[in-house]
């Protein structure tokens, strides 16, 4: 075995599969999945005793017929080539009569009594045994497979001989399956042929047949294994590309018909985005195998402890010794990406390929992979440290999708709402995915083992996302073939191309003027953005500012201008808190209003949000837009509203866990009111443990202010009705209490516990159990 070490640890840090298939087959056959016995399908495959069902399939839970047992015999007694005749009625024309005759020839097998031999009628395992038994040189008669008990007569023979030695559970009443009468037959090819110096006198009567003076079979020697050149290579035999050593391989003279390679006790594959060491590796195989940590040893091949830092992707495989408790390496690999560049047809006539596959990696040809590919195409090749197995690369299929959070620590980035880990190998072609770029759609794709591997920038498909305005006027500048009033709606009957302003009244509060350049069609029904920079002429003079006042959808794009997607006619909308019904529309604790207030005194325009019906003000609406989905209203846009409107700020809160970067900032959760809630805060200034009073729009942190308790960790003494005695005073125990466990082990109010005590503005009092002395 060569040594892995230092191949793998040097270079899986820098990049790394799992559920490899170790075992070779010759039989390609199209279900070899399900075959158990892959190593009697295999030799006799390879040496032409099987050939399948003729569509490529080789049924290996089918019943043997009678026919295909005959079948079997000849060929593996290589007399495939003699004329027999065929003294059975039912086998006239039947693809194996001349196998039948054979075999009937030569006593193995006999017909029903009746002229007839049922060709394509089902046998038992114990007549194909003593067919087997019988083509060995096994005298039926002499060995007590006839009469009454002959079934009894040939499990003895099978269990002298081991005849069925790796089947689990082998039944001889039952009809036997294509892939056991394989197992039964590979298995003949080392059981020794047998001769006998008397055969003895054999007398029938009736249905009884004697035999006597017959001496013992005698063992000629290993017969049908040499008939085929059978040599057992797996001692001269190489270590896969994986490092797996060969542990059987069969060669029929020159030609391997089948090797199977190491396979491994137990597998560590690092599907998560952070690194693992190798005392965690360790651990982890103690606990799923029942053992002590300390009576664990994890070791390289060449016997050196294993300190291997497992990198996100790597995986590594070990056998077990006997006892379960020391692990050894024998492979480490993982996914690498390749992008086809080029499929290039080649006319040398003196390689045995068509092809030449160009990848990022290098040239390879067609005759080392196993699938088709294109040009574009990104796969993932299996990479041990040394070697690249295009045999078992795979292409990938993209995924768009916008990346909507990432987090460095973990190593995880969520694109298109799905969480992937980061694998070491990752090809970030764009930076998109370390450069945080939470506006682009990415291309991303995932290696067989599902970890993010390349991401790049899709421009193509660029999503845009609308957004709700107030448009607050639009102006438009005509150029050859109308007038500027024609261009956004004003009449006439060609089309024309213009400039147009609109000024925006975002939800935000804030007022943009966007310049873009439309095209108005023929019947005046469409304003389509053609881009900035389209070259028009013959400009005629402005047309004046004109009044909008209404809700607009719309999105912007990267040069800063904007698509109009929809004018929303406003309505008037009475809201009433703790009221489920607005305006005739259902509202519900999710449904929020956005709302933009009048001009304070320095002209500016204030912002608010409300969520939850319950939180609504009394108000009335003049100018509102009401999304509804589903029966309710999931939004309500207003605009010019008393200047009374405030946010609904949330009490006080501890900061749980400091989570995913997105676009819109850092996810924070908290625990408010005892449960636990998700915010997004744009610059973080919150850490994890600290206290906090909170003032939120929506799902976004506006202001955090640390607090300080009261009492800092205070450790209760006694529980009073009442009070509570800590070891930092006296706290008066009111009914406005309010008790949060964050302790994360849900204990109770108790001597001996530690809390945080804060006392609020209006006197009530908040209790965080933080765990216990």
């Amino acid at each position: 075995m060569r040594t892995l070490k230092k191949a793998l640890c040097v270079v899986l840090c820098l990049v790394m599969m799992a559920g490899l298939c170790v075992i070779g087959t010759s039989a390609a056959f199209t279900d070899a999945d399900k075959i158990n016995y892959k190593e009697a399908v295999d030799v006799l495959s390879g040496i032409g005793v099987i050939n399948g069902m003729g569509d490529g399939t080789f049924a290996p839970q089918g019943t043997l017929t009678r026919a295909q047992a005959c079948k079997i015999i000849v060929y593996l007694l290589k007399e495939e080539d003699l004329k027999g005749t065929c003294n059975f009625a039912d086998c006239k024309g039947h693809w194996a009569a001349n196998e039948i005759a054979i075999c009937e020839a030569k006593g193995i097998v006999a017909g029903y009594g009746n002229g007839n031999f049922g060709p394509d009628d089902p046998l038992t395992g114990a007549a194909f045994a003593k067919m087997l038994l019988c083509a060995l040189g096994y005298n039926a008669v002499s060995e007590g497979m006839t009469g009454d008990s002959w079934e009894l007569g040939v499990a003895t023979l099978v269990k002298k001989v081991k005849l069925a030695e790796g089947i689990k559970g082998f039944d001889g009443t039952a009809p036997i399956t294509r892939e056991e009468a394989c197992q039964l037959a590979f298995n003949a090819l080392f059981i020794e042929e047998v001769g006998y110096a008397n055969g003895g006198t054999t007398i029938t009567a009736g249905d009884v047949t004697i035999t006597t003076g017959a001496s013992a079979a005698q063992g000629l020697g290993e017969y049908l294994k040499y008939l085929f050149g059978l040599n057992d290579t797996t001692d001269d035999t190489a270590p896969d590309s994986y490092g797996h050593e060969a542990v059987q391989q069969w060669k029929a003279g020159k030609k391997v018909i089948y090797t199977e390679y190491q396979e491994a006790d137990w597998t560590y594959a690092n599907k998560t985005g952070a690194a693992v060491s190798a005392a965690k590796v360790k651990a982890a195989y103690a606990k799923e195998a029942g053992l002590k940590e300390s009576a664990v040893k994890v070791l390289w091949d060449d016997g050196s402890d294993f300190d291997a830092t497992v990198y996100p992707g790597d995986t590594y495989e070990f056998a077990a010794s006997a006892d379960g408790k020391t692990l050894t390496v024998i492979a480490g690999y993982c996914y690498v990406p390749a992008l086809v560049k080029s499929v290039k047809d080649t006319a040398d006539k003196d390689v045995d390929y068509t092809k030449d596959i160009e990848l990022d990696i290098e040239t390879v040809h067609d005759d080392e992979l196993t699938i088709g590919v294109k040009k574009g195409d990104w796969i993932a090749v299996p990479y041990t440290g040394s070697d690249y197995i295009y045999a078992d690369a795979v292409v990938m299929e993209g995924a768009n999708g916008v990346m909507s959070a990432y987090n460095a620590s973990a190593g995880t980035a969520t694109i298109g709402g799905k969480k992937l880990a980061i694998a070491n190998a990752i090809k970030d072609v764009d930076g998109a995915v370390y450069g945080k770029d939470f506006k682009s759609t990415l291309t991303y794709y995932t290696d067989p083992n599902g970890m993010l591997l390349v991401a790049e920038v899709y421009e193509e498909a660029f999503a845009y996302e609308t957004e709700i305005g107030y448009a607050l006027y639009k102006q438009s500048r005509a150029y050859a073939g109308g007038s500027a009033s024609d261009l956004l709606g004003g009449g006439g009957a060609a089309a024309k191309e213009g400039r147009a302003v609109w000024q925006i009244l975002g939800m935000d509060g804030k007022v943009t003027t966007f310049d873009i350049a439309v095209k108005q069609d023929a019947k005046n029904e469409k304003t389509t953005y053609i881009g900035k920079d389209s070259k028009l002429t013959g400009e005629v003079a402005d047309e004046g500012k004109a009044a909008v006042n209404k809700f607009v959808e719309y999105y912007t794009n990267d040069d800063g201008t904007i698509v109009i997607v929809d004018i929303i006619d406003a309505t008037s909308i009475t809201t009433a808190k703790a009221s489920y019904q607005v305006a005739g529309q259902k509202a519900n604790s999710n449904t929020v209003i956005h709302i933009v207030n009048k001009k304070d005194a320095s002209g500016n325009y204030a912002t608010s949000t409300i969520k939850g019906y319950k939180n609504f003000k009394d108000a009335t609406y003049g100018t509102a837009y009401m999304v509804v989905d589903k029966g309710y209203i999931t939004d309500i846009y207003a605009v010019e509203v008393d200047a009374g409107s405030t946010v609904v700020a949330l009490p006080l809160g501890y900061c749980q866990a400091i989570g995913d970067e997105t676009a819109d900032g850092t996810e924070v959760t908290f625990i408010v009111d005892g449960k636990e809630a998700s915010y997004v805060q744009e610059t973080l200034t919150v850490a994890k443990g600290g206290y906090y009073e909170l003032e939120v729009d929506g799902t976004k942190i506006e202001k955090a202010t640390a607090k300080a308790p009261n009492y800092d960790d205070a450790k209760i003494a006694t529980v009073d009705d009442g009070f509570i005695d800590t070891d930092k005073g006296l706290i008066e125990f009111a009914k406005t209490t309010n008790i949060y466990d964050i302790s994360g082990k849900s204990l109770t109010l108790a001597t001996d516990v530690i809390v945080a005590v804060f006392e609020q503005a209006d006197g009530s009092m908040i209790l965080f159990i933080v765990g216990k002395a």
